[in-house]
C-alpha cells in the first residue's frame, strides 16, 4: 500500500467533493434516519431534482420515498425494466426481459438530476447504474433475497 500523508490525501478531493464533505458533516449532526439525513444533506447541497432508480420489486418503497421527498424536491423515478430491454439484445442466445441500469442512468441523466438514489438494484446492476450516472449516487436498499435484503446478516 502506498503511504500518503493527510495533506496528500486531501489533494484527492476536488471542490465538489469538499462541498459534499462539508454537507455530510453538517447532516450527521442533524441525526434521524438515513432518509432524514438524506433530505438534510440534499438541502445543504442545493439539490433540486432527485432521481430514484429502483427494482420493480421495490416499486412500493420507491413510491413512498418519492412521495416523502416530493414535499421538498422535484422527483424523477425510473424502474429497472425501462425501455423493455431483452437479454438477447446484450447476450446472444440469452432469453427474457433484462434489467436496464444503464437505461435508468440515462433517463435520470436526461432529467438533469442532482442526486440519485438506488433502491433494490441487483448486484452488478447497481455497479452499472453507478458507472453511468452523472449525478452522485447513494444506495438506500440493496437486493438480497437470501437475507431479506440485509446482506450483513450473512456475516453473522
Amino acid at each position: 500500500m502506498l503511504e500518503m500523508d493527510s495533506g496528500q490525501a486531501a489533494e484527492l478531493y476536488d471542490e465538489m467533493d469538499r462541498v459534499l464533505v462539508g454537507a455530510i458533516l453538517e447532516s450527521k449532526k442533524a441525526g434521524g434516519s438515513r432518509i432524514d439525513q438524506l433530505i438534510d444533506l440534499a438541502h445543504r447541497m442545493g439539490v433540486i431534482n432527485i432521481g430514484i432508480a429502483y427494482c420493480v420489486g421495490f416499486a412500493e418503497q420507491a413510491e413512498k420515498l418519492a412521495e416523502r421527498l416530493g414535499k421538498n424536491f422535484e422527483i424523477t423515478a425510473v424502474d429497472c425494466k425501462v425501455h423493455g430491454l431483452q437479454a438477447e439484445d446484450l447476450v446472444p442466445g440469452a432469453t427474457g426481459a433484462l434489467c436496464n441500469p444503464a437505461g435508468q442512468a440515462d433517463v435520470l441523466n436526461m432529467a438533469g438530476t442532482d442526486l440519485n438514489i438506488a433502491i433494490g438494484l441487483c448486484l452488478g446492476c447497481d455497479m452499472i447504474f453507478q458507472k453511468h450516472s452523472i449525478a452522485p449516487v447513494t444506495v438506500l436498499a440493496v437486493k438480497d433475497r437470501a437475507t431479506d435484503h440485509n446482506p450483513l446478516a450473512a456475516l453473522e
